[in-house]
């Protein structure tokens, strides 16, 4: 293997690897809702996000309703 070949295949593998990271990240928070916005205009009852939901309103409507 020459150096030439060398600094190929490693920038080869670096591109892959930032590409693999960069659908792995993209595919990830396209599932999970926003934590900071609410999808449902401030009703949490009825909200298919509330389980998963972060928003701070959402937590303190789980806690009081358990």
């Amino acid at each position: 293997m020459t150096r030439r070949e060398f600094i190929t295949s490693a920038i080869r593998l670096a591109l892959v690897a930032f590409l693999a990271r960069l659908l792995f990240r993209s595919s990830r928070t396209s599932r999970a809702p926003l934590q900071d916005r609410c999808r449902s205009q401030g009703v949490c009852r009825g909200c298919h996000y509330l389980a998963t939901c972060g928003h701070p309103t959402a937590r303190s409507f789980r806690e009081a309703t358990r």
